[in-house]
């Protein structure tokens, strides 16, 4: 795939994924933006070449609810970046989790851990 795994963007757009697999995307494996909402469980996301998660803009969500496996993305940059929040965008990370990237919050976003 050339850009995004999948991509969830403008006010009332949820998409639900559990039990997938996302590998090899040329951008990011998740993307949110402009009030796009994601939920993911059970799911692995590795090898994206931006991110494996990123949510920008205010107003949009991800919510990782456990079983998310995240490994060896953020090639394009030349660090690991597993989740990303950007530009007012949330990311709630709740449940047992492997990441193996990096979390960043940048320009504004906001990455919470409810455990």
């Amino acid at each position: 795939v050339k850009h995004q795994g999948v991509l969830a963007v403008g006010r009332n757009t949820e998409i639900v994924l559990d039990g997938c697999e996302i590998v090899k995307i040329g951008i990011c494996g998740l993307r949110a933006n402009q009030n796009g909402c994601i939920q993911v469980t059970n799911t692995r996301i590795t090898r994206c070449f931006d991110a494996g998660i990123l949510a920008s803009f205010l107003g949009t969500t991800i919510q990782v609810k456990g079983g998310v496996t995240i490994e060896g993305n953020g090639a394009k940059h030349q660090i690991s970046r597993g989740i990303v929040a950007e530009m007012e965008g949330t990311v709630y990370i709740s449940g047992q989790n492997d990441f193996k990237d990096e979390l960043v919050a940048q320009r504004h976003g906001h990455i919470e851990e409810l455990n």
